[in-house]
């Protein structure tokens, strides 16, 4: 297993439980965080146990952007890229945060992942993830 992540200790902020960490796989200062309400002691095992292996790799996620920009109805040239290919996606989203879900546990080890696309600036990029496997677009996507 790969080692556990350096995360500072959850702080109260508003409603949620959050933190700012920067992953080497992942140049960007990520908050993560977990609501308060319904906060339970796996939530807490899971977060100080998460490590690399519950994140996606940089290429899964521009392949999974890559899938949401192709599916989205704008033109690729508008953002510089070929109509065919989305090469160079990395370029135009990031991933801001990173939520802990309902069913996040030690043994279910499902995140959330959210951020910021230039090709949908009002809803941006979600996907859903188990384990550092990337199994959906929405929360309906998880098992039950």
């Amino acid at each position: 297993m790969t080692p556990l992540l350096d995360l500072p200790p959850l702080s109260a902020d508003g409603p949620f439980l959050s933190a700012k960490i920067s992953i080497s796989t992942h140049p960007t200062i990520i908050e993560i965080g977990v609501p308060r309400r319904g906060l339970t002691d796996d939530h807490l095992s899971f977060y100080e146990s998460l490590s690399l292996e519950d994140f996606p790799s940089v290429d899964d996620f521009d392949e999974w952007a890559k899938r949401q920009f192709m599916d989205c109805p704008v033109d690729p040239t508008d953002f510089g890229l070929s109509a065919n290919s989305a090469d160079e996606i990395r370029n135009h989203y990031r991933i801001t945060s990173i939520w802990l879900l309902r069913n996040s546990s030690p043994s279910n080890r499902y995140l959330n992942f959210s951020g910021d696309c230039d090709w949908d600036p009002e809803h941006g990029l979600d996907c859903y993830t188990n384990g550092g496997e990337i199994i959906g677009k929405f929360e309906t996507d998880l098992p039950d």
